[in-house]
């Protein structure tokens, strides 16, 4: 593996060597859930929250946060390692962990293994008896972390708060308070005379936050495209690419990346295969947000250079760690054997 930096650029290029050759609906949650409220209830329009007593029409559009203001939204809901999905229900109250008793929900992917400003909107319950919640009753809303495609809730459990849909079919509904306060009286409110206080002032002393730098790091210089396999009668072989790891600690101004990746020919002494016979599909095993895989280039039709992978200006700073699955494709006619290529990865800051 080589590592180099190209003056103005802010790049960072590393080669790895190719090689090619070819010839039930029912479930209790296994985490109980504790007292609702568990979360607050957000506009999801503009992330203000919604105040004690407000009355809610069946399409006001509803998010849950962790936190009550609209800088908490992208907080997420953490999930357990077994969780794969989340499913919003209404459910009778009471039966929140028994999935048999949810009486409407909608189903979504997670987000990292998280659920992050889950949409609690009324209307977009869409599976189950969603008419029979509209007509009126006393529910919990909220949202489980699920696994075995959804059948059986992950050790994450659920979370949920209290609502009561009046009835006549509208659907106007209310939630249990979420901003009153539920700590104890302060007696030296309720009783002052019981009380003695001292000031004691207070001097805190900050660094400016700065940012660190832009990393790429491979796991290994070189990758075999193996176990070649005649389809109608052409090779075509298969590999994967090693962990690419990006490290961005650009923490005030994370202005985003971009990663791509060039290609040079396939050699077998004298013989040539072009590049284009080289398929890659970039993966993102894991990272922020706001950091997607690139398009897949087929082989065959294969155009280097392409983007491999990009973060943009929204996504967090951390480690973002990628794949690429490989495919070639031989043309008829080149000699059987091992061709060699170079991969090279080019990480550029915006």
């Amino acid at each position: 593996m080589k590592i180099t930096r190209k003056t103005g650029l802010a790049a960072i290029a590393a080669s790895v060597a190719v090689i090619a050759g070819f010839a039930g609906l029912s479930a209790t949650a296994a985490q109980a859930a504790d007292t609702p409220p568990q979360f607050y209830l957000l506009n999801g329009s503009d992330g203000s929250i919604f105040a004690d007593g407000t009355v809610m029409q069946w399409t006001t559009n509803v998010v849950a946060s962790p936190g009550p203001s609209v800088d908490d939204l992208p907080t997420p809901f953490v999930g357990s390692s077994d969780a794969t999905g989340a499913t919003m229900f209404v459910a009778t109250r009471g039966q929140e962990n028994n999935i048999s008793g949810w009486v409407t929900t909608y189903s979504t992917p997670l987000i990292d293994g998280n659920i992050v400003a889950p949409n609690l909107t009324l209307d977009g319950f869409l599976v189950g008896n969603y008419a029979g919640v509209k007509a009126g009753g006393d529910y919990s809303l909220g949202f489980a972390f699920t696994k075995n495609n959804g059948v059986t809730i992950a050790d994450a459990g659920v979370k949920f708060v209290h609502i009561s849909v009046q009835s006549g079919g509208a659907g106007n509904w209310t939630f249990d308070d979420q901003t009153t306060s539920t700590d104890p009286e302060d007696p030296c409110v309720t009783d002052p005379e019981s009380c003695q206080t001292e000031d004691i002032a207070l001097s805190a002393e900050t660094l400016a936050a700065e940012d660190a730098g832009l990393t790429l790091a491979v796991a290994a210089n070189a990758a075999t495209i193996g176990d070649p396999e005649l389809v109608d009668g052409i090779s075509v072989s298969t590999g994967t690419l090693p962990a690419i790891t990006i490290h961005d600690a650009r923490i005030v101004s994370h202005p985003g990346w971009t990663l791509t990746s060039t290609v040079t020919d396939f050699t077998n002494g004298t013989d040539t295969i072009a590049k284009s016979q080289l398929g890659i599909k970039p993966t993102k095993a894991s990272g922020p947000s706001g950091v997607a895989a690139g398009a897949e280039q087929l082989a065959g039709s294969a155009v280097y250079p392409s983007t491999y992978a990009e973060a943009d200006a929204s996504a967090t700073v951390g480690d973002s760690v990628l794949g690429g699955d490989l495919t070639f494709v031989a043309p008829v006619g080149k000699p059987a054997g091992t061709y060699t290529s170079t991969l090279t990865l080019t990480l550029i800051s915006k």
